[in-house]
């Protein structure tokens, strides 16, 4: 016996609003920033003098989690509109019975 998965969808499926377009991009800009000061970060890093190694590993590694949140945050922007079309679309479509 077959089973229905629903209606299938790629990213060019999903129709966005203008707004979320904005949302997005901003999102993305903030990712990005985040990836220019953790390289920053790193380079001061590695040319930090043996005792200035340690705080610039902490401020490498505060970087890092800024740039890994800025990343979540744009993810789940995506993961958020995916879902809403998703959802959106498995109720617009008409009902298909199970193939045997």
């Amino acid at each position: 016996m077959a089973t229905y998965r629903g209606p299938t969808m790629s990213a060019t499926d999903v129709k966005i609003r203008p707004e979320q377009a904005d949302e997005l991009i901003a999102l993305y800009c903030d990712w990005r920033e985040e990836c220019v000061i953790v390289e920053a970060a790193y380079d001061r890093f590695d040319a930090a003098s043996p005792p200035d190694r340690a705080l610039a590993f902490a401020a490498y590694e505060a970087s890092l989690e800024r740039e890994e949140s800025a990343a979540a945050r744009y993810e789940a922007q995506i993961v958020l509109i995916m879902c809403a079309a998703t959802a959106e679309r498995v109720f617009t479509a008409p009902r298909q019975p199970p193939e045997d």
